[in-house]
């Protein structure tokens, strides 16, 4: 087998790119669109390491596919505990870790627990799904009318199969929160990066 390093993605990137980029200066890498392949997938095995940067929603096909071919970084099941926003908030905060306030809101979306919820949260606040990056399809949310009007939707578009889990994040919004990004090998950080927004509401890029 050659030591070549796979970065496994759905679709190239920026950030796959500059990974790339990055690791040629010390290795043999390249990037894999995972989509080019139909039936036969034993060109994975020429990788000794691959990085997963697949597509969550690809992820359990995929992913568990390329994870049996090679050497998988992050494997399957640490990816997508790690896409739940939900899952995160609230390993960290039993570990001790200050976090916003967070409840998780799983469809059907009924009158008692929104009741629930408006008894217990503070606007403004942040409705956002319990996957994606970016700040993607996040909604600040200023007062209760606005909120049953989103989830309102949210639950519309639920009715078309199959769009999501079914599940949304209702968190506290944090005013002037800064965007950090931990780097880890094994147990270890290794970088932080701090990433600034010009301008909007949204913290993360």
């Amino acid at each position: 087998m050659s030591s070549r390093v796979g970065i496994l993605t759905s679709r190239a990137g920026g950030t796959t790119i500059k990974l790339r980029n990055g690791l040629r200066k010390f290795l043999d890498a390249e990037i894999v669109e995972m989509s080019r392949f139909f039936d036969d997938f034993d060109e994975l095995r020429n990788y000794e390491v691959a990085l997963n940067y697949i597509n969550s929603r690809q992820q359990i096909t995929l992913g568990s596919i390329a994870e049996s071919m090679t050497t998988l970084i992050n494997d399957v099941s640490t990816f997508m505990k790690c896409k739940s926003k939900a899952f995160v908030s609230f390993l960290m905060r039993s570990r001790g870790i200050p976090v916003p306030e967070t409840f998780i809101l799983s469809h059907p979306y009924t009158e008692e627990k929104i009741e629930e919820i408006l008894r217990r949260v503070r606007f403004p606040l942040i409705v956002k799904p319990n996957s994606g990056s970016c700040g993607k399809a996040s909604i600040l949310v200023r007062e209760e009318d606005d909120l049953r009007g989103v989830l309102d939707y949210i639950s519309a578009i639920h009715e078309i199969p199959p769009v999501s889990e079914k599940i949304v994040v209702i968190q506290e919004y944090v005013k002037d929160a800064r965007d950090l990004r931990a780097f880890f090998v094994g147990d270890e950080i290794v970088a932080v990066e701090e990433r600034v927004k010009e301008s909007g509401w949204k913290r993360n890029l």
